[in-house]
């Protein structure tokens, strides 16, 4: 008997609509660069979200890059990121010549530490973002981080690529920055034909309550 465990094998509908929008895609020639699919996908993140300007990227890592774009994140700039995650999370910060700074993850979630995060912003300082990571479906605890980012007046950046389902509740705590996510698959071990940076109208630091 196979033991395995999938982590998140792909699944389609059964009633087929995935093939479907193929089909139509190739009919009504939007091959490149985009088209309705696009555009009505867009709309609909953002009216499940409630708030900012969803934009369809490339991959869950573009979008992550372009977050911080808009955080201005610069080289030489500190940006503290979970440790126990895929690389991507980290990978944009370099590209932008800033500096990671891994904060460790608590047991309960296996996501960022609040009390870590405390303890680096005593031993950093004021870090240029904070990226936090829903893994595998677990959202992190958003109350503390967001109280910390919220009290040294930083930007939060989540990257929802397992999770872009979270309660509701939860997210709307955050003074969210940004939020980047990849639909097509929980783990992105392959490349993602969509992803999104959704910024609730800040391109500055968020200010103190």
């Amino acid at each position: 008997m196979d033991s395995r465990m999938l982590l998140a094998s792909p699944h389609m509908s059964d009633e087929g609509y995935e093939l479907e929008y193929i089909h139509d895609a190739f009919r009504k020639n939007w091959i490149a660069p985009l088209g309705e699919n696009v555009n009505e996908f867009e709309k609909a993140v953002g009216a499940y979200l409630g708030k900012g300007h969803p934009v369809a990227l490339s991959a869950g890592t573009a979008a992550l890059h372009l977050a911080m774009i808009l955080a201005g994140v610069q080289p030489g700039d500190l940006v503290f990121c979970q440790s126990l995650t895929f690389s991507a999370s980290a990978n944009p910060v370099t590209y932008l010549g800033g500096k990671p700074v891994f904060i460790d993850s608590e047991g309960d979630t296996w996501n960022m530490d609040p009390a870590a995060l405390k303890k680096a912003f005593e031993l950093y300082g004021t870090p240029k973002a904070v990226v936090v990571v829903h893994l595998y479906g677990n959202p992190a605890k958003l109350e503390e981080i967001t109280a910390l980012c919220r009290a040294h007046n930083v930007p939060l950046i989540e990257d929802a690529a397992e999770a872009l389902v979270l309660p509701m509740a939860a997210r709307s705590a955050a003074p969210l920055a940004s939020l980047a996510f990849c639909p097509s698959t929980a783990t992105r071990s392959s490349p993602p034909p969509a992803a999104v940076c959704c910024c609730a109208g800040q391109t500055r630091r968020p200010s103190t309550p």
